[in-house]
């Protein structure tokens, strides 16, 4: 995370705060008695969770168990001290979370739209304008949105089914921000012992928000796409999946948990923005990627010795050999991508009787996928030599190929054009100088 990014987590109503733990050795076992109101102590009860985390103690030669006994020890001290009782720390999280809704509401009813909850919130599609930043936002709200009501839904369940506390999954997986607010009325009634396992079961809560991600990704951003962004999720009967969606599923039409979301919508495109993301599921974006060699050569080079040459504000021509003429251009890159079309502009007279047109795609000096044109001298200008690819993803070379023999031709190479998708910018395409094109 870069320092800008904590600084943004730092800023927001939740805090992403660490602190030393060496510090508490200064303090010993000595036992005290600290003047705390009732409520006091139930307010440091209610917000227990959180000192485990371990990402909230620097220098802690802990493991999570320790943490997590430390907490046990603290949270009985502190009940041994008062009379409060599990459901009366629940009470007062639960008004916590009232305020927050109904804050939300309020904005709401202001303007009646997404960004009148949360300026950074859109008001056409749940993932914006399409671009990475926003659909990654869009994950990252998703998996916060599953595992916040996951929490306060286990939180009622042991309390119903008369358990003691459980280590909750906030306890052990950071949730981006937080947990947010959610109205669990319907899911109340799905509690089961059963029920309780798979809501702490954190693989089962990523194919829930990944199924709802699907739903959602381009969707038109209002409560009644919300309402069914679980329906399709296709989860085997009985699975933890499927008892996970049916829990969450219940609750997803009250209005307010719609409310929770939009705004967290928001809150996740400022954190993508600064390079924070929580997203559990894999988001990839078509790239349509143009490189303009009357420009410059915008990272290609000749694969082969005597076998072209860049003129520059024209492109790639060709270099004349006895009885024979030839381009050849490579582009090497590291990123995993799927090559879906490459694509090469060109003219080509050819003098010869064997000439050939390819474009072709490698991966460690291996062919791969290759688009060959043989024996054809036709005079062409401008042609289009196009290679069309199933998006093999380990692939790191582009090439494409116009030459004759038995004669001397005349070719030109003055653009290329890359369809790719990747769940990652192509960001070394765009240092060579790739422009982005619409197709």
């Amino acid at each position: 995370m870069t320092q800008f990014g904590y600084e943004i987590l730092l800023n927001k109503k939740w805090r992403a705060i660490s602190y030393d733990f060496e510090a508490l050795y200064n303090y010993g076992d000595t036992s005290r008695l600290y003047c705390l109101t009732d409520f006091q102590v139930g307010w440091l009860l209610s917000n227990t969770d959180y000192f485990a985390w371990t990402n909230r103690w620097k220098n802690c030669p802990c493991t999570q168990n320790d943490m997590l006994a430390l907490k046990a020890e603290l949270e009985y001290n502190l009940m041994n001290c008062v009379d409060i009782q599990p459901y009366q720390i629940q009470y007062l999280y639960d008004q916590q979370q009232t305020v927050e809704l109904q804050q939300l509401q309020t904005l709401w009813d202001a303007t009646m739209t997404p960004s009148g909850v949360n300026p950074l919130t859109p008001d056409d599609f749940y993932s914006g304008n399409g671009s990475l930043d926003r659909r990654t936002a869009l994950c990252t709200a998703c998996k916060i949105y599953v595992y916040s009501y996951a929490q306060n839904w286990i939180s009622k369940a042991q309390i119903a089914l008369g358990l003691a506390a459980l280590v909750g999954i906030a306890a052990s997986i950071t949730i981006v921000g937080g947990i947010i607010a959610s109205v669990l009325i319907g899911g109340l009634a799905l509690i089961t012992t059963t029920a309780l396992s798979a809501m702490q079961d954190t693989d089962a809560l990523d194919a829930v928000a990944c199924c709802m991600f699907s739903a959602l990704d381009g969707a038109v951003i209002s409560q009644a796409i919300f309402t069914t962004c679980l329906d399709a999720c296709g989860f085997t009967v009985g699975s933890n999946e499927a008892i996970v969606r049916d829990i969450i599923d219940s609750d997803i039409a009250q209005f307010q948990n719609w409310l929770s979301f939009i705004n967290q919508v928001g809150n996740s495109y400022e954190y993508a923005q600064n390079g924070i993301i929580d997203c559990p599921c894999t988001v990839e974006q078509t790239y349509y990627l143009e490189a303009d060699f009357t420009v410059s050569q915008k990272g290609w080079y000749v694969s082969q010795t005597d076998r072209g040459l860049y003129s520059a504000g024209v492109g790639w021509i060709n270099q004349d050999l006895v009885d024979s003429s030839a381009t050849y251009i490579a582009y090497d890159f590291t990123g995993s991508y799927k090559i879906e079309i490459l694509e090469a502009r060109y003219s080509y007279s050819s003098g010869g009787d064997q000439g050939f047109k390819r474009a072709r795609l490698y991966n460690d000096g291996t062919i791969i996928y290759s688009e060959n044109i043989e024996n054809d001298n036709t005079v062409v200008y401008p042609g289009t030599l196009q290679l069309v690819a199933p998006g093999y993803p380990t692939l790191d070379q582009l090439e494409f190929r116009l030459n004759c023999s038995n004669g001397t031709g005349t070719f030109l190479i003055d653009r290329a054009r890359l369809q790719l998708t990747s769940s990652i910018v192509p960001q070394e395409f765009y240092d060579n100088g790739w422009t982005d094109y619409t197709p």
